[in-house]
């Protein structure tokens, strides 16, 4: 519903009303639920800017803890790539995480995250890349690819003996 509302964003109302759901949301559904809105409306003529503004505030809103203290919503999606979703549609936000930033990332404010992409060693960020790769084949975005290997790269090996996760 506020995605249909959103899609007309020249709409100040639908405007404010996203703005106003990614700072309230206040639970794991909500932030699924805002992320694949976000990730529809990347598909559409919408300012990346804004939407990158928004998915940073959403972002923040989820994550707030004493560490993110004194940063902005921006810095702390650049530092952080953390979502608590619910377990059963987690991949769903995650991959509508990586869409959405796939169509922001020429935005200023969006590129220091290829970094933190690219450097990240945790098992759901290496899937969500690898699923990117998988379903867009041929198409997929290059720059998917890279951050998947250099992120695989700086992964410590496990050592022998060790359970895997």
């Amino acid at each position: 519903m506020i995605s249909r509302a959103a899609r007309v964003t020249a709409d100040a109302g639908a405007r404010q009303l996203l703005w106003d759901w990614c700072g309230e949301a206040l639970d794991r559904k909500g932030w699924l639920y805002a992320l694949i809105a976000l990730a529809e409306l990347a598909g559409e003529a919408v300012d990346p800017a804004w939407l990158w503004r928004l998915r940073c505030r959403l972002h923040a809103n989820a994550n707030r803890d004493p560490d993110s203290d004194g940063l902005t919503p921006q810095e702390l999606a650049c530092r952080r790539w953390h979502w608590a979703l619910p377990d059963d549609l987690a991949q769903r936000g995650w991959d509508a995480d990586l869409a959405l930033w796939l169509a922001c990332r020429r935005v200023e404010a969006a590129r220091p995250f290829r970094r933190l992409i690219a450097h990240s060693p945790r098992p759901r960020h290496l899937a969500t890349l690898a699923r990117h790769l998988v379903a867009r084949g041929e198409s997929a975005e290059p720059v998917i690819h890279r951050a998947l290997c250099r992120a695989l790269a700086h992964r410590p090996p496990r050592s022998a003996g060790a359970t895997p996760r």
